[in-house]
């Protein structure tokens, strides 16, 4: 029998959503009528010659950081198309107009050290001021938890850290974080980036040990800026979507 494995999680501003390789789960809360909303299902694994092109590459260290960007991309397409269209009508709208408005967008667009940060900043504020904060804590909890034990009894849960070296925060912290210690070295920033995400997966897989200072300084990034200490209630509803995950 297959051993279970979480493969990752997700925090919601009203619940969470778990992967393990047995299966997913998302559980909201919704506050007013007290209720859950339970969404969950199994994977069909595809066996074709393209899915196993995809599991060689993710195998190779810095060409996998791609495969990455493929399955995000793949399974959120429709939301990807959308953020595509809206870039698009933005750079349009840019180009065809000479307003001072629309110059200082340009010039802040065209300036991807500001804007790189001015987006981590405006991201982590909105996810601390919110209670999506709080169900990645918890997300990150109980699959700490079960981890550790192996079991769904959550026994001792409030002792256990929120802080997940598997979550996807840290590898776009530690990218961001490369990407301006390379900055220092080179102007050519869409490069740099390109670079910094492909050092920073590996780092994130915690390949190479030189690397441990960005990691420690991600991992307190996490803690303090884009989790918080969840309650009672936003526990349980990490607990109950972790057991729809593994028992599907």
């Amino acid at each position: 029998m297959e051993a279970i494995k979480i493969n990752g999680g997700r925090a919601h501003l009203n619940g969470v959503s778990i992967y393990s390789n047995k299966g997913f789960a998302q559980v909201l809360l919704d506050q007013k009528k007290h209720q859950y909303k339970i969404r969950s299902g199994g994977y069909k694994k595809s066996q074709t010659k393209f899915s196993k092109f995809i599991n060689f590459l993710s195998k190779i260290p810095f060409l996998r950081s791609f495969v990455l960007i493929y399955k995000i991309i793949r399974r959120n397409w429709k939301k990807f198309i959308k953020a595509l269209l809206i870039y698009s009508i933005l750079v349009v709208i840019l180009f065809f107009s000479d307003s001072p408005l629309s110059n200082q967008v340009d010039s802040v667009l065209n300036n991807e050290k500001v804007l790189y940060l001015g987006i981590m900043i405006i991201v982590a504020f909105l996810i601390k001021i919110t209670r999506v904060s709080n169900y990645h804590g918890a997300e990150h909890m109980v699959i700490n938890y079960f981890n550790e034990n192996k079991d769904l009894t959550f026994k001792g849960l409030e002792n256990i850290s929120r802080v997940s070296t598997h979550c996807g925060s840290l590898l776009v912290i530690e990218t961001f974080i490369i990407f301006y210690m390379i900055s220092f070295f080179s102007s050519f920033y869409d490069l740099n980036f390109l670079i910094a995400y492909m050092i920073g997966y590996e780092v994130f897989k915690g390949q190479y040990k030189i690397f441990k200072p960005i990691m420690f300084m991600s991992y307190l990034i996490q803690k303090y800026f884009l989790t918080a200490k969840p309650s009672v209630e936003e526990l349980n509803v990490a607990k109950l979507a972790l057991k729809k995950a593994v028992l599907h």
